[in-house]
Protein backbone atom coordinates (compact mmCIF):
# COMPACT_ATOMS: atom_id res chain seq x y z
CA UNK A 1 0.00 0.00 0.00
CA UNK A 2 2.80 2.36 0.88
CA UNK A 3 4.57 1.51 -2.40
CA UNK A 4 1.37 2.21 -4.34
CA UNK A 5 1.05 5.63 -2.68
CA UNK A 6 4.63 6.49 -3.57
CA UNK A 7 4.02 5.48 -7.19
CA UNK A 8 0.90 7.67 -7.39
CA UNK A 9 2.74 10.66 -5.94
CA UNK A 10 5.57 10.13 -8.46
CA UNK A 11 3.10 10.20 -11.36
CA UNK A 12 1.61 13.55 -10.35
CA UNK A 13 4.29 15.77 -12.02
CA UNK A 14 4.21 13.57 -15.12
CA UNK A 15 0.44 13.91 -15.41
CA UNK A 16 0.72 17.65 -14.80
CA UNK A 17 3.35 17.98 -17.53
CA UNK A 18 1.20 16.05 -19.98
CA UNK A 19 -1.52 18.64 -19.55
CA UNK A 20 0.71 21.19 -21.31
CA UNK A 21 1.57 19.05 -24.34
CA UNK A 22 -0.25 20.27 -27.46
CA UNK A 23 -3.11 18.08 -28.61
CA UNK A 24 -1.80 15.41 -30.95
CA UNK A 25 -3.80 14.53 -34.04
CA UNK A 26 -1.68 12.05 -35.97
CA UNK A 27 -2.22 12.02 -39.71
CA UNK A 28 -1.69 8.79 -41.60
CA UNK A 29 2.01 8.10 -42.05
CA UNK A 30 3.22 10.87 -39.70
CA UNK A 31 5.50 10.04 -36.77
CA UNK A 32 4.11 12.99 -34.81
CA UNK A 33 1.73 15.92 -35.25
CA UNK A 34 1.51 19.03 -33.08
CA UNK A 35 -1.66 21.05 -32.81
CA UNK A 36 -0.44 24.50 -31.67
CA UNK A 37 2.85 26.32 -31.23
CA UNK A 38 6.11 24.64 -30.28
CA UNK A 39 9.10 26.08 -28.39
CA UNK A 40 12.49 24.29 -28.55
CA UNK A 41 15.49 25.11 -26.38
CA UNK A 42 16.27 25.36 -22.69
CA UNK A 43 15.73 29.14 -22.66
CA UNK A 44 12.54 29.05 -24.73
CA UNK A 45 10.66 26.00 -23.48
CA UNK A 46 8.33 26.85 -20.64
CA UNK A 47 9.30 30.51 -20.88
CA UNK A 48 8.33 31.99 -24.26
CA UNK A 49 5.07 31.49 -26.08
CA UNK A 50 5.48 30.22 -29.62
CA UNK A 51 3.43 31.89 -32.37
CA UNK A 52 0.05 30.34 -33.09
CA UNK A 53 0.69 27.05 -34.89
CA UNK A 54 4.30 28.21 -35.23
CA UNK A 55 7.77 27.28 -34.04
CA UNK A 56 10.57 29.01 -32.13
CA UNK A 57 14.01 27.42 -31.89
CA UNK A 58 16.84 28.55 -29.63
CA UNK A 59 19.68 26.76 -31.40
CA UNK A 60 20.71 26.01 -34.97
CA UNK A 61 18.29 24.36 -37.39
CA UNK A 62 19.53 21.80 -39.90
CA UNK A 63 17.61 20.75 -43.00
CA UNK A 64 19.31 17.83 -44.71
CA UNK A 65 22.12 17.83 -42.13
CA UNK A 66 22.65 16.66 -38.56
CA UNK A 67 25.39 19.20 -37.86
CA UNK A 68 23.97 22.67 -38.63
CA UNK A 69 26.74 25.26 -38.35
CA UNK A 70 24.59 28.40 -38.51
CA UNK A 71 21.07 29.37 -37.39
CA UNK A 72 19.64 27.91 -40.61
CA UNK A 73 21.79 25.36 -42.44
CA UNK A 74 20.24 23.79 -45.55
CA UNK A 75 22.12 21.03 -47.35
CA UNK A 76 20.53 19.03 -50.12
CA UNK A 77 21.07 17.73 -53.62
CA UNK A 78 18.39 20.14 -54.82
CA UNK A 79 19.66 23.27 -56.51
CA UNK A 80 16.97 25.84 -55.80
CA UNK A 81 14.87 27.45 -53.09
CA UNK A 82 11.39 28.77 -53.78
CA UNK A 83 9.58 31.73 -52.24
CA UNK A 84 5.94 32.27 -53.16
CA UNK A 85 3.55 35.15 -52.54
CA UNK A 86 -0.14 34.91 -53.37
CA UNK A 87 -1.78 38.32 -53.08
CA UNK A 88 -3.92 40.69 -55.09
CA UNK A 89 -1.36 43.54 -54.88
CA UNK A 90 1.62 44.32 -57.15
CA UNK A 91 4.28 42.88 -54.84
CA UNK A 92 6.14 39.61 -55.30
CA UNK A 93 8.07 37.42 -52.88
CA UNK A 94 11.02 39.11 -51.22
CA UNK A 95 14.17 38.55 -49.20
CA UNK A 96 15.24 41.10 -46.57
CA UNK A 97 18.68 41.42 -44.99
CA UNK A 98 18.71 43.69 -41.95
CA UNK A 99 21.51 45.24 -39.90
CA UNK A 100 21.41 47.31 -36.70
CA UNK A 101 23.90 48.14 -34.00
CA UNK A 102 23.04 47.69 -30.34
CA UNK A 103 21.02 44.62 -29.36
CA UNK A 104 17.90 42.85 -30.56
CA UNK A 105 15.81 44.44 -27.82
CA UNK A 106 17.51 47.83 -28.06
CA UNK A 107 18.77 48.41 -31.63
CA UNK A 108 20.72 51.54 -32.56
CA UNK A 109 21.50 53.18 -35.90
CA UNK A 110 24.17 51.71 -38.14
CA UNK A 111 27.20 53.81 -39.08
CA UNK A 112 28.88 55.01 -42.25
CA UNK A 113 30.93 52.10 -43.60
CA UNK A 114 28.74 49.38 -42.09
CA UNK A 115 27.66 46.49 -44.33
CA UNK A 116 23.85 46.40 -44.33
CA UNK A 117 23.75 42.98 -45.98
CA UNK A 118 25.66 40.64 -48.28
CA UNK A 119 24.80 37.89 -50.74
CA UNK A 120 27.89 35.69 -51.09
CA UNK A 121 28.65 33.09 -53.76
CA UNK A 122 31.09 30.33 -52.81
CA UNK A 123 32.60 27.49 -54.83
CA UNK A 124 34.48 24.40 -53.72
CA UNK A 125 38.09 24.38 -55.00
CA UNK A 126 38.81 20.75 -54.14
CA UNK A 127 39.77 21.34 -50.53
CA UNK A 128 37.62 24.15 -49.19
CA UNK A 129 34.94 26.65 -50.17
CA UNK A 130 36.21 29.92 -51.62
CA UNK A 131 34.29 33.18 -51.85
CA UNK A 132 34.04 33.68 -55.61
CA UNK A 133 31.72 36.68 -55.75
CA UNK A 134 29.57 38.86 -53.54
CA UNK A 135 27.00 41.62 -53.75
CA UNK A 136 26.87 43.88 -50.70
CA UNK A 137 25.01 46.94 -49.51
CA UNK A 138 27.49 49.27 -47.78
CA UNK A 139 26.45 52.43 -45.97
CA UNK A 140 28.19 55.41 -47.57
CA UNK A 141 27.14 58.55 -45.76
CA UNK A 142 25.59 59.92 -42.61
CA UNK A 143 22.68 57.88 -41.25
CA UNK A 144 19.72 59.86 -39.91
CA UNK A 145 16.03 59.35 -39.30
CA UNK A 146 14.47 58.17 -42.57
CA UNK A 147 17.81 58.11 -44.42
CA UNK A 148 20.38 55.32 -44.78
CA UNK A 149 22.54 56.20 -47.84
CA UNK A 150 23.80 52.90 -49.21
CA UNK A 151 26.00 51.84 -52.13
CA UNK A 152 25.56 48.49 -53.90
CA UNK A 153 28.98 46.89 -54.37
CA UNK A 154 29.84 44.02 -56.74
CA UNK A 155 32.90 41.88 -55.94
CA UNK A 156 34.15 39.03 -58.11
CA UNK A 157 37.36 37.43 -59.30
CA UNK A 158 39.41 34.25 -59.05
CA UNK A 159 40.83 34.42 -55.51
CA UNK A 160 38.98 34.12 -52.22
CA UNK A 161 37.51 37.43 -51.09
CA UNK A 162 37.77 38.97 -54.58
CA UNK A 163 38.12 42.73 -55.14
CA UNK A 164 35.40 45.22 -55.94
CA UNK A 165 34.79 45.73 -59.65
CA UNK A 166 31.62 47.82 -59.80
CA UNK A 167 29.63 50.09 -57.51
CA UNK A 168 26.29 51.90 -57.73
CA UNK A 169 26.29 54.77 -55.27
CA UNK A 170 23.34 56.01 -53.25
CA UNK A 171 23.24 58.97 -55.65
CA UNK A 172 22.71 56.60 -58.61
CA UNK A 173 26.23 56.97 -60.04
CA UNK A 174 27.88 53.87 -61.52
CA UNK A 175 31.59 53.24 -61.11
CA UNK A 176 33.44 50.48 -63.00
CA UNK A 177 37.01 50.03 -61.86
CA UNK A 178 36.55 52.71 -59.19
CA UNK A 179 34.73 52.86 -55.85
CA UNK A 180 34.32 56.64 -56.10
CA UNK A 181 32.67 57.53 -59.43
CA UNK A 182 32.88 61.19 -60.37
CA UNK A 183 29.86 63.28 -59.41
CA UNK A 184 29.85 64.77 -62.92
CA UNK A 185 29.33 61.37 -64.56
CA UNK A 186 26.43 58.95 -64.30
CA UNK A 187 28.86 56.27 -65.53
CA UNK A 188 32.54 56.48 -64.56
CA UNK A 189 34.59 53.65 -66.10
CA UNK A 190 38.34 53.45 -65.52
CA UNK A 191 40.30 51.59 -68.19
CA UNK A 192 39.85 50.64 -71.83
CA UNK A 193 36.25 50.52 -73.08
CA UNK A 194 35.26 48.53 -76.15
CA UNK A 195 31.91 49.07 -77.83
CA UNK A 196 30.49 47.32 -80.86
CA UNK A 197 27.84 49.74 -82.06
CA UNK A 198 26.74 53.31 -81.58
CA UNK A 199 27.01 54.94 -78.16
CA UNK A 200 24.33 57.58 -77.73
CA UNK A 201 23.75 60.01 -74.88
CA UNK A 202 20.08 60.68 -74.31
CA UNK A 203 17.84 61.97 -77.09
CA UNK A 204 18.95 63.17 -80.52
CA UNK A 205 21.02 66.38 -80.48
CA UNK A 206 19.65 69.70 -81.74
CA UNK A 207 21.21 72.48 -83.84
CA UNK A 208 19.98 75.84 -82.60
CA UNK A 209 21.28 78.06 -85.44
CA UNK A 210 24.06 78.78 -87.93
CA UNK A 211 23.43 76.10 -90.53
CA UNK A 212 20.17 76.99 -92.25
CA UNK A 213 17.73 74.11 -91.83
CA UNK A 214 19.80 70.97 -91.29
CA UNK A 215 18.11 67.64 -92.00
CA UNK A 216 18.54 63.92 -91.28
CA UNK A 217 19.63 64.41 -87.67
CA UNK A 218 20.56 61.02 -86.22
CA UNK A 219 22.48 59.82 -83.15
CA UNK A 220 22.46 60.79 -79.50
CA UNK A 221 22.94 63.98 -77.54
CA UNK A 222 26.73 64.14 -78.00
CA UNK A 223 27.44 62.07 -81.11
CA UNK A 224 25.62 62.03 -84.43
CA UNK A 225 25.28 63.19 -88.02
CA UNK A 226 23.24 65.65 -90.07
CA UNK A 227 22.99 67.16 -93.55
CA UNK A 228 24.14 70.78 -93.78
CA UNK A 229 21.32 73.22 -94.47
CA UNK A 230 23.54 75.76 -96.22
CA UNK A 231 27.04 76.38 -97.54
CA UNK A 232 29.55 77.83 -95.06
CA UNK A 233 27.67 76.06 -92.28
CA UNK A 234 28.55 77.17 -88.75
CA UNK A 235 26.20 75.11 -86.56
CA UNK A 236 25.69 75.78 -82.86
CA UNK A 237 25.01 72.31 -81.41
CA UNK A 238 23.06 72.18 -78.14
CA UNK A 239 24.58 69.70 -75.67
CA UNK A 240 23.91 68.46 -72.11
CA UNK A 241 25.47 70.50 -69.30
CA UNK A 242 29.19 69.77 -68.88
CA UNK A 243 31.32 70.62 -65.81
CA UNK A 244 33.57 73.06 -67.69
CA UNK A 245 32.89 72.90 -71.43
CA UNK A 246 32.89 70.76 -74.58
CA UNK A 247 35.53 69.65 -77.03
CA UNK A 248 33.92 69.03 -80.44
CA UNK A 249 35.19 67.64 -83.70
CA UNK A 250 33.42 67.15 -87.06
CA UNK A 251 34.01 65.59 -90.47
CA UNK A 252 32.42 66.26 -93.86
CA UNK A 253 31.78 62.76 -95.24
CA UNK A 254 30.46 63.97 -98.59
CA UNK A 255 33.21 66.41 -99.55
CA UNK A 256 36.23 65.12 -97.71
CA UNK A 257 38.35 68.14 -98.68
CA UNK A 258 36.02 70.45 -96.76
CA UNK A 259 36.96 71.18 -93.18
CA UNK A 260 35.08 71.89 -89.98
CA UNK A 261 36.60 73.05 -86.74
CA UNK A 262 35.40 74.21 -83.37
CA UNK A 263 35.30 77.99 -83.01
CA UNK A 264 33.43 78.46 -79.71
CA UNK A 265 32.22 76.44 -76.74
CA UNK A 266 30.24 76.73 -73.53
CA UNK A 267 29.02 74.29 -70.89
CA UNK A 268 25.85 73.64 -72.93
CA UNK A 269 26.91 73.95 -76.60
CA UNK A 270 29.72 74.10 -79.13
CA UNK A 271 30.04 76.00 -82.42
CA UNK A 272 31.56 74.51 -85.57
CA UNK A 273 32.59 76.48 -88.63
CA UNK A 274 33.99 75.50 -92.03
CA UNK A 275 33.73 75.38 -95.79
CA UNK A 276 31.01 72.82 -96.39
CA UNK A 277 28.43 72.50 -99.11
CA UNK A 278 24.68 72.42 -98.55
CA UNK A 279 23.35 68.84 -98.10
CA UNK A 280 26.80 67.47 -97.24
CA UNK A 281 26.66 64.81 -94.52
CA UNK A 282 28.43 66.01 -91.38
CA UNK A 283 29.46 63.70 -88.53
CA UNK A 284 30.37 65.16 -85.13
CA UNK A 285 31.43 64.01 -81.70
CA UNK A 286 31.58 65.95 -78.41
CA UNK A 287 33.55 65.23 -75.25
CA UNK A 288 32.87 66.96 -71.92
CA UNK A 289 35.71 68.31 -69.79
Amino acid sequence: MVAMKKTCFALIPVIAALAFIPTLALASGNAGDFDGGVAIGSSYAGVDAAPTNGLIVQGNVGIGTTVPAVPLDVRAAGDEAYFYRYTSDVYGAGLRLRKARGTETSPTAINNGDVAGTVTFEGYDGSTYQTAAAVAGIVNGTVSSGSVPTDIVFDNGTASFPPEHMRITSAGLVGIGTNAPLNSSILDARGMISANGHIANGTTFTITSGCGTPTSLTGGATTGSFKAGQTSCAPIIALPTAPNGWWCHAWDLTTTTDTLKQTATSTTSCTLSGTVTASDVIVFHAEAY
